[in-house]
């Protein structure tokens, strides 16, 4: 059907504007190396990290295989140009690169007359020699070429031989992904950047900033004081609006929803003794990625780890004598904890904590849902604490709770049943 029409024509018919950016678009030639394939599409939606909804034509892709199947691991889609341009349109100086993917925003950093230099940092050989075969950048000036220089380097360890101006990392499948921020510290504590721009910033920055709406002052305080790195925050134009709209167009674009048939899989029951090994594991999950930055040998932080989580668990034992501590199954496997305390008026969520495999896909929500669902029957809030630095502050925003409180390192946040005033 598609083929009687130009892509003018469908963009039209359809009601969308074809999208355009000032920005390079190289040549890309298709192809395979290894696990990877440079693929070009047909026409196709898309909407923008901060903008609406686009047609697209022709649009490069870069795919990996994985486990039989082939995942998107970049494209050049209204979404990922919008997501990355301002590390193109901010960079300067000596920038470094983290992670090559198709090399477009490497590309046109190079192209950026602010740029003297640009070093790309990329782990795997076969990405690096997909680029190479795609012809990115044959079409481009020899001075502008003579910019880009690629290492063959993993980006968690790679370390200048000379000062870094401007750092963009980008080393990540998906955006929110619950290390992020913790990789772009560590990166950091290598390189030591002037400027530091990573894909998905805004979103991080909106996560941790605790308002719902952002004026200038919060987004440095938070950059500031909470993040505590360097990043880019242009003031040429309004930035923290921006960061609304990404945040806006970012909640439109993937509302999660758990399929009813596997919500019905999802239960809690009380624990027993016999569940504290997993209790264990599971605590040890949510401290992997400080393992990741420590020398310890596995004996003495597992020794470590063991006496933290025996405070915690007499903690909440102590502070909340009237909890109910339940393990969350799907299909009778144990697969997270919740712990909630019902009071007088209210309902506290203590903690709830998911294995690593059973993050992101929409299972907290099913069971913060369930809990908001009973409090609601019974007129009352549901409450909780997130520590600042948090990024499941915003998390809990999109599920309708609202700061009611500062604590220090803390909000104390409430969701109110539809119809009772906030007190």
């Amino acid at each position: 059907m598609y083929s009687v029409y130009s892509s003018e024509q469908l963009a039209q018919v359809l009601g969308v504007p074809l999208f355009k950016s000032d920005l390079y678009m190289p040549a890309y030639r298709a192809g395979r190396i290894g696990r990877w394939r440079l693929v070009h599409g047909g026409f196709g939606l898309d909407r923008g990290y901060y903008s609406g909804q686009w047609g697209v034509v022709g649009m490069p892709v870069l795919l990996r295989e994985h486990q039989g199947r082939e995942l998107t691991w970049m494209s050049l889609s209204p979404h990922e140009i919008e997501s990355q341009e301002l590390g193109c349109r901010y960079a300067y100086g000596h920038t470094v690169v983290m992670g090559l993917g198709m090399g477009w925003v490497a590309i046109n950093m190079a192209l950026n007359p602010a740029v003297q230099r640009v070093t790309v940092i990329e782990l795997d050989p076969e990405v690096i020699e997909l680029f190479d075969h795609s012809q990115a950048i044959s079409g481009l000036p020899e001075d502008i070429r003579n910019k880009l220089h690629i290492v063959q380097a993993d980006a968690m360890q790679w370390q200048p031989d000379s000062p870094v101006d401007f750092l963009y990392a980008d080393i990540w499948r998906c955006l929110e992904e619950p290390q992020t921020l913790d990789d772009v510290r560590h990166m950091q504590a290598n390189v030591q950047a002037e400027t530091i721009y990573f894909w998905g910033q805004e979103l991080a920055i909106h996560a941790l900033a605790g308002h719902a709406g952002l004026w200038p002052q919060q987004v440095q305080r938070c950059v500031a004081e909470t993040i505590a790195l360097p990043l880019l925050q242009p003031a040429d134009f309004d930035y923290p609006q921006m960061i609304s709209d990404v945040v806006r167009l970012r909640r439109e674009r993937n509302p999660v929803q758990l399929p009813p048939a596997v919500a019905s899989q999802i239960a809690l029951r009380p624990i027993v003794d016999s569940d504290m090994a997993f209790l264990f594991q599971l605590y040890a999950s949510t401290r992997a990625e400080e393992k990741a930055l420590c020398e310890w040998n596995e004996k003495p932080w597992s020794e470590f780890l063991q006496m933290q989580f025996s405070l915690q668990q007499a903690q909440y034992s102590k502070n909340h004598p009237q909890a109910n501590f339940y393990l969350i199954t799907k299909s009778d496997v144990s697969i997270g904890r919740m712990y909630v305390e019902r009071e007088i008026g209210a309902i506290h969520l203590i903690d709830i904590s998911l294995l690593p495999e059973y993050r992101l896909h929409g299972i907290g929500s099913v069971m913060i849902k369930r809990l908001i669902e009973e409090a609601g029957a019974e007129h009352m809030p549901v409450t909780l604490r997130v520590q600042k630095n948090n990024l499941a502050l915003d998390f809990y925003q999109r599920l309708g709770f609202q700061i009611a409180g500062d604590e220090g390192v803390f909000w104390f946040m409430r969701h109110m049943p539809q119809g009772m005033a906030t007190a």
